[in-house]
C-alpha cells in the first residue's frame, strides 16, 4: 500500500470551473499532478461548473463558497475563504485570475506556508482599482506565474512585480486527446447543423464578451459570405453578449450559416470537423483554444495580442493579424479559402509545433518543480 502521509497538500482557488480556457488549465493541472507527491483540492468562489464534475470523478474534492456568502465576501477581510482554507490545512495556496487579492489575504489569515498565483491574462483597458489590489497582493505572494513572456513583462512594468518573484509557465494541453482534422472520416456535427461535407467551416472558441472580438469576426464573415458560397461559422462559447451577437447575425440574415453552439464539452470534435480556426481577441495570455486548434491541425488566423504570435512561430504556423480589424480578418480568411495548398501546409506546421512545445506534461512538471522548490525555501526560513 502506498504511503500518502507525506504528500504536499495544494489548494487551487478559482472563481468557478465553468467551461473556459483558464478553467481548462486548472482542470488539466489538478488532474495531472503526481498523486504520489501531491494531494490536490479546489475552492470555487462563485460556483462549481461542469469541469468540477470531471475533477470529482477523478477523486479531487471541489468546495464552493455559496452565493449568499460570496455576496458578503470582503476583499479586505475574506473570512469565509480563510475559514474554508483552515479546514483543509494546505501547505500551498495556488490562486488564479479573478481572485488573487482575496486569496492572498485569506492565505495569510489561515497561516498557509506558501502562496502562488497564476495570471492567465489581463482585461484591457485596465481598471486602476485592479492594479491597486494586485500591487497589494504581490506583497503577500511568494511566486507569480505568468503564462507568457508578454504577460510577464507587463506585470513587472505595470504592476511592479519584482522579477525574481515571476515564473513563466506556458499553458499546455493533453495532446493525447487531440487528433488532426485530416484523419476525420465522419461528420456528425456537420450533419447536426445541416452543413455539407464539402463546405468550408470556420470556427471560433471563447467567452462571448467584448474582449474576445467575435463581433469583428461576424462582420468579416458577412462580407465573405457575399463573395464565397458554401461557407459556415461555428461560434463556440457563452457570455453576456450572446443576445446582441445573435441579433446582429439575424439582422444580416446569416442564421442559416452562423451557428451559436453555447458551451460544449466536445470542443475538440468541433475542431476536427472544421477547416479554419479564428481567434479575433483583443487581449489574451496563451489561449488554450489556440493550442487545441493547433493540435487539431487547423489553419489558424489569430490577432497579434498576448502570446499568439509567439505560439504560431511568428506566422510560420498560422496567420497573425492586427486586432479589431474587419478588413484584415476578411482578406486573410479569403486568401485561405482560395488557396487550399497553403492552408493545409499551415495546418500541418501548427500540428507539429503543438506536439513539440505545448504538452500538458511539460506544464505540469514545471508546476510540480515550483511547488517543491517553494516549500524547500520555506523550510529553510523555518516556516
Amino acid at each position: 500500500m502506498t504511503n500518502h502521509t507525506n504528500r504536499v497538500r495544494v489548494v487551487h482557488i478559482i472563481p468557478s470551473l465553468v467551461i473556459g480556457g483558464m478553467e481548462q488549465v486548472v482542470k488539466t493541472l489538478c488532474s495531472g499532478l503526481d498523486p504520489e507527491k501531491f494531494e490536490v483540492l479546489v475552492i470555487c468562489i462563485i460556483e462549481k461548473g461542469v469541469l468540477a464534475e470531471e475533477l470529482e470523478k477523478r477523486g479531487i474534492a471541489v468546495h464552493v463558497i455559496n452565493e449568499k456568502r460570496y455576496k458578503i465576501l470582503s476583499h479586505l477581510h475574506p473570512s469565509y475563504l480563510a475559514n474554508a482554507i483552515k479546514g483543509i490545512s494546505p501547505q500551498i495556496i495556488h490562486s488564479h485570475s479573478g481572485i488573487w487579492y482575496a486569496s492572498a489575504i485569506a492565505s495569510r489569515m489561515a497561516k498557509v506556508p506558501a502562496m502562488v498565483h497564476t495570471e492567465h491574462g489581463r482585461h484591457f483597458p485596465e481598471k486602476k482599482i485592479a492594479i491597486f489590489f494586485d500591487k497589494k497582493a504581490i506583497k503577500l505572494t511568494d511566486r507569480l506565474v505568468c503564462v507568457s513572456e508578454h504577460l510577464s513583462r507587463y506585470m513587472a512594468e505595470k504592476v511592479k512585480v519584482p522579477k525574481n518573484r515571476i515564473e513563466i509557465i506556458k499553458n499546455g494541453i493533453a495532446l493525447e486527446n487531440c487528433k488532426p482534422r485530416w484523419v476525420t472520416s465522419s461528420y456528425p456535427l456537420r450533419n447536426k447543423y445541416h452543413i455539407p461535407e464539402d463546405a468550408k467551416v470556420l470556427v471560433t472558441v471563447g467567452r462571448l464578451e467584448t474582449v474576445k472580438g467575435q463581433k469583428y469576426l461576424i462582420e468579416a464573415f458577412d462580407k465573405l459570405a457575399q463573395q464565397h458560397e458554401n461557407i459556415y461559422l461555428w461560434i463556440i462559447g457563452d457570455g453576456s453578449l450572446k443576445e446582441d451577437l445573435f441579433s446582429y447575425v439575424k439582422s444580416k440574415a446569416l442564421e442559416n450559416t452562423v451557428f451559436f453552439t453555447g458551451n460544449v464539452n466536445n470542443v475538440k470534435d468541433y475542431l476536427c470537423e472544421s477547416d479554419v480556426f479564428i481567434l479575433p481577441s483583443l487581449s489574451e495570455g496563451t489561449p488554450m483554444a489556440l493550442l487545441e486548434a493547433m493540435a487539431s491541425g487547423l489553419t489558424i488566423v489569430a490577432t497579434r495580442v498576448g502570446e499568439n504570435e509567439i505560439a504560431l512561430d511568428h506566422g510560420k504556423a498560422g496567420f497573425v493579424i492586427p486586432p479589431a480589424s474587419v478588413d484584415d480578418l476578411r482578406s486573410t480568411i479569403a486568401s485561405i479559402l482560395e488557396d487550399s495548398i497553403v492552408s493545409r501546409k499551415m495546418g500541418e506546421e501548427a500540428y507539429k509545433l503543438a506536439n513539440q512545445k505545448f504538452s500538458s506534461q511539460g506544464m505540469i512538471k514545471k508546476y510540480e518543480e515550483l511547488y517543491l522548490k517553494l516549500l524547500g525555501e520555506k523550510l529553510q526560513e523555518g516556516f
